[in-house]
């Protein structure tokens, strides 16, 4: 080979290694700040703090199928040759996550978002930061500056409500023996799952301090029939589960189960179906224009109230709700 080729061969080999290194230190430079490559799978187990027994797990992921039937005609994506819901599944979290834990001893509700991004967790990061969602949730103040990414896959933020003074007393005198199991875990596999663990009273802690940060009073609230019949709701359930799965753009499937006891679940169930249901039905009618069918049965075999129910309305409801937020 002559000289001249050979010269040429070493410099287009060093060329194509600058190529290459650049290409590759580019992408590194990238994927840190936007987060181009694929991010691990993280549980919410991950963000939880002491002991977490409120936990709701939504799959955004999962309903990617659905949602481009959402979409106002006037916002166009461009996917290139992908279809939309391809582009939506790689796009959208695996698990979004809220959630609760008391501090009875420090009087705080302790609250924690988690999302386990897949893709672009710091655009992700940056847009939630950079709009008004902290600011506008005052009644919690946070412990966080917004939303942090420690890591790939492991976005977060946290903050704390007050509890009323007088909680823990009453918690005490109707929950005096702190529960021995664990906290019952989400089944994650579901669209949307809510987990109450209520062994421990966090239903009444969690409602003391949402009263509280309305403005209203707690200790007046419980003095009246009404506090004190929803107290008595509280204060039967021990693990409430609900699941929650899309089955077309407008219906939604739901399976409800709430275990107490011999004692108190009958009568539970006849206050849930005879008030609850009748009140729930016809606010949404009114407000939402959304319909629920179902009920509640009592399971003496399996000392749970079970129900499944059917939703529907939700394409033009969310349809709405997208309009609204242009």
């Amino acid at each position: 080979m002559k000289k001249g080729c050979m010269i040429a061969l070493i410099v287009l080999a060093a060329l194509l290694i600058i190529i290459i290194g650049g290409a590759f230190v580019s992408y590194k430079i990238g994927d840190q700040k936007y987060g181009l490559s694929l991010a691990p799978a993280i549980s919410h187990e991950r963000a939880m703090k002491g002991d977490t027994r409120i936990r709701l797990a939504l799959y955004p992921d999962r309903v990617a199928s659905f949602l481009p039937a959402y979409m106002p005609s006037n916002i166009k994506i461009p996917t290139g040759l992908l279809e939309m819901d391809d582009v939506l599944r790689s796009a959208l979290p695996r698990e979004v996550a809220v959630l609760l834990n008391t501090d009875i001893q420090n009087k705080k509700l302790l609250l924690t978002l988690f999302a386990n991004e897949k893709f672009f967790g710091r655009l992700m990061k940056d847009a939630a930061n950079g709009s008004e969602f902290f600011t506008s949730v005052r009644q919690v103040h946070w412990l966080t500056d917004g939303f942090e990414l420690p890591e790939r896959g492991f976005l977060y933020a946290e903050g704390d409500m007050p509890i009323p003074d007088t909680v823990e007393e009453e918690l005490y005198k109707l929950w005096p023996t702190a529960a021995k199991e664990p906290a019952a875990p989400i089944e994650g596999k579901s669209h949307a799952e809510l987990v109450i663990d209520n062994r421990n009273g966090d239903i009444m802690t969690v409602a003391a301090a949402l009263v509280q940060a309305s403005g209203q009073n707690w200790d007046t609230l419980v003095e009246t029939q009404y506090g004190a019949t929803a107290i008595g709701i509280m204060e039967s359930i021990r693990v409430g589960r609900l699941k929650a799965n899309l089955m077309d753009t407008d219906t939604a499937a739901m399976d409800l189960r709430i275990d107490s006891d011999a004692e108190r679940g009958p009568g539970l169930q006849f206050l849930l179906s005879g008030m609850a249901l009748p009140y729930l039905r016809d606010f949404i009618k009114k407000q939402y224009n959304l319909i629920l069918e179902g009920d509640l049965s009592w399971n003496a075999d399996e000392n749970a109230i079970l129900g499944t129910f059917k939703l529907t309305g939700l394409e033009a409801f969310i349809k709405s709700k997208i309009a609204q937020g242009q």
